[in-house]
């Protein structure tokens, strides 16, 4: 299977090669891995060659349906989860037969954000699967899901792709080499990160941004890292967005977290990340760090003020 979009999990699109030619397609899949670690990209391509189109094509092709998270048509704001109607129009065109290709398939993004009500609507249709749907299920978190849901998928595990694979695709797309080296150490694994960087200018430079802004907490006062994150908390506009920011600026923080940790022990020439020399910590005090932060990001799905829970983090710091 030769896939000039997916950028590494030769594994996965080996097995998929396999399962295709031996004719045993199963009717789900839950693929299971951090946001822009490429699950879309290969549910795509997969889609695409079931469907006998291309990933560009998908959204023109009658076999295909794609469900996501919404915005609310009066706020304009982003859904919280998949709604129970997003499943059931889900189903109903699933239910009838294909219009030209041997397959309909189906890409739900952020399944582990359906809400309870959709995931039982999902569930009869995994109990009761026709002939001709495919599922691919997209998820962070597959925990999240109901164990009825998952036991009746195949679930198909993403991990981070090798910083040279990472590499070599983005100096493949046109990228200057050194700055796609730089890219990929800083996607730490995740190839649809570093496409991000390499389109959007903006939001890499928002991403040097925001590792200077962490090597910068260290030493201050505390009223001082206040200020220095008071911008995070400014978006009042779409609550679900802003959590997903921050979300992700967490995450940011953890992998930083483990570059301080790396230069503090020299296991570890830091290139990209040089201020992390200049801010040794104690194991003992890193760890305490980052359980916190993965307790904010649990918490955040539980509408707990953002602002507290950094706050409450802040003091951990040195």
């Amino acid at each position: 299977m030769k896939a000039t979009s997916v950028i590494g999990h030769a594994p996965i699109l080996s097995f998929f090669d396999a399962v295709q030619r031996a004719g045993r397609m199963g009717h789900a899949y839950c693929f299971v891995g951090p946001k822009h670690a490429g699950k879309r990209t290969v549910a795509e391509h997969l889609a695409a060659q079931l469907l006998a189109t291309t990933p560009e094509a998908l959204s023109r092709t009658p076999d295909y349906v794609y469900v996501a998270r919404g915005v609310h048509e009066k706020t304009g704001k982003t859904k919280k989860d998949i709604s129970v109607d997003d499943i059931r129009d889900l189903r109903r065109t699933l239910a009838g037969r294909p219009f030209a290709a041997p397959y309909r398939v189906a890409i739900i993004r952020e399944a582990d954000r359906m809400s309870a009500s959709a995931a039982n609507a999902l569930l009869k249709t995994l109990e009761e699967p026709s002939a001709f749907a495919i599922l691919f299920l997209l998820a962070e978190d597959d925990a999240a899901l109901p164990e009825t849901v998952r036991s009746r998928c195949q679930t198909i595990v993403f991990s981070p792709v090798p910083e040279q694979d990472i590499t070599a695709s983005l100096i493949a797309r046109g990228c200057d080499p050194a700055q796609a080296e730089l890219m990929a150490r800083a996607a730490h694994g995740l190839p649809g990160l570093a496409l991000r960087f390499f389109a959007e200018p903006e939001f890499w430079e928002e991403q040097q941004k925001e590792i200077s802004r962490f090597f910068s907490l260290f030493g201050i006062s505390f009223g001082e890292k206040r200020r220095a994150l008071e911008d995070l908390f400014g978006d009042k506009t779409d609550h679900i967005l802003a959590r997903q920011k921050l979300k992700q600026v967490l995450s940011l923080w953890r992998l930083l977290l483990r570059e301080v940790l790396l230069a503090t022990y020299g296991q570890k020439e830091v290139q990209l990340f040089r201020a992390a020399a200049g801010k040794p910590l104690a194991t003992r005090r890193a760890l305490v760090i980052d359980a916190e932060i993965v307790r904010a990001q649990a918490l955040l799905e539980q509408n707990i003020h953002p602002r507290l829970l950094v706050e409450h983090m802040l003091l951990q710091f040195p």
